[in-house]
């Protein structure tokens, strides 16, 4: 099955084939790919923190948020507006619901 966006579908080939492709890219490039992950990892966690998240559980939700970010871009390319407005709506919804966990 191709990664590829036929004719007429909505996708980007970058964002289809990146996750697929990555062990194949060169090695000098995973220190880029894994900088920018480090640093939207702090960033998450610096609101985290400032909304009062406790410090033991800022690694392990900030990697649950960014997981989501990365599904639901991907999925911004091949669903419809408001089938993804519904998603997001959902999971905010269930981040509140839970905050109180956290």
């Amino acid at each position: 099955m191709s990664t590829i966006p036929r004719t007429g579908e909505k996708g980007c080939f970058e964002t289809f084939s990146l996750v697929r492709e990555l062990p194949t890219l060169e090695k000098e490039l995973r220190p880029f790919i894994d900088e920018g992950i480090d640093l939207t990892l702090s960033l998450i966690e610096k609101n985290l923190r400032a909304i009062g998240v406790k410090p033991s559980r800022l690694e392990s939700l900030s990697s649950y948020i960014l997981t989501s970010y990365s599904g639901l871009s991907l999925r911004a390319n091949i669903e419809s507006r408001s089938k993804l407005t519904k998603q997001v709506a959902d999971y905010l919804n269930f981040m509140r619901e839970n905050a109180e966990h956290a």
